[in-house]
């Protein structure tokens, strides 16, 4: 199960995701990960201790994009980890996680 940390400040929440991302989690990340968002600031989300990905952690993160587009608040990605850039250069995927 991934672990999510989050600190909030007056204009950005940051979160952290510590472990995997993978169907066998999705139902429970996707929940765990929804209440930590605050659509009304920045957000800034460190996957760099995400240790491993498959498509069901991919789909929670580009729902999470689309989310914050729709809402035209600033959603930025910090230290991808490998596992995780590695998917996001498979899926072609660059330009949606800014790297």
């Amino acid at each position: 199960m991934a672990i999510f940390e989050s600190v909030n400040d007056k204009d950005t929440t940051r979160i952290t995701v510590i472990d995997e991302m993978t169907i066998y989690t999705a139902s429970t990340d996707h929940s765990e990960l929804a209440s930590l968002l605050d659509f009304s600031k920045n957000t800034v989300i460190d996957l760099s201790s995400v240790s491993e990905v498959d498509t069901a952690g991919m789909q929670i993160l580009l729902a999470i994009i689309k989310e914050y587009a729709n809402k035209q608040t600033e959603l930025q990605f910090e230290a991808i980890s490998t596992c995780l850039l590695e998917y996001i250069t498979f899926f072609n995927l660059k330009d949606k996680f800014g790297v």
